[in-house]
């Protein structure tokens, strides 16, 4: 019985020893560069290098000072896990959808835009999530005006 117990053992040390452990499969890149995102947004002071590796947006841009509110807004959410990715039009551009844990309980869920350049690094191009899009929508010219008719022109309802 002994010989037999001593026998197993060595048969599953030996199983051990000679099978290689599996690695998780590598997070895929645009995973990675939305997960970058949020670890930018909790940085403080923001590192300014960081920010140009991860958007391509020139410093004198004035979309530059939204981005920092944005990030502000985006810090206040947890660590984010990657729900999926999915193509938009083609194999340079895709979403990454997220969700996170906010400090006051509950989940947000967000989603980053990525686009890859020529030389194959991806960059992002847009997010949003609970109170936070960037960049902010333009306004159309006419959003936030209204019109009247004259006073005379409008008949009296009654």
């Amino acid at each position: 019985m002994r010989r037999l117990s001593l026998a197993l053992l060595f048969v599953i040390v030996a199983g051990l020893l000679g099978c290689p452990q599996r690695q998780p499969p590598p997070e895929p890149e645009p995973a990675r560069v939305a997960r970058e995102l949020f670890r930018l947004a909790h940085t403080e002071p923001l590192d300014e290098d960081r920010i140009d590796r991860l958007f391509d947006i020139d410093r004198e841009d004035r979309r530059r000072s939204a981005l920092y509110d944005a990030l502000a807004e985006l810090a206040r959410s947890g660590e984010p896990e990657v729900v999926r990715i999915e193509p938009m039009g083609g194999p340079d551009e895709v979403v990454v959808d997220l969700t996170s844990a906010l400090p006051g309980g509950g989940a947000a869920s967000f989603s980053v835009v990525l686009r890859t350049g020529d030389d194959g690094t991806w960059t992002v191009g847009w997010f949003d999530g609970p109170g936070v899009e960037w960049p902010p929508p333009r306004r159309r010219p006419d959003q936030g005006l209204s019109t009247s008719p004259p006073p005379g022109d409008v008949d009296d309802v009654r």
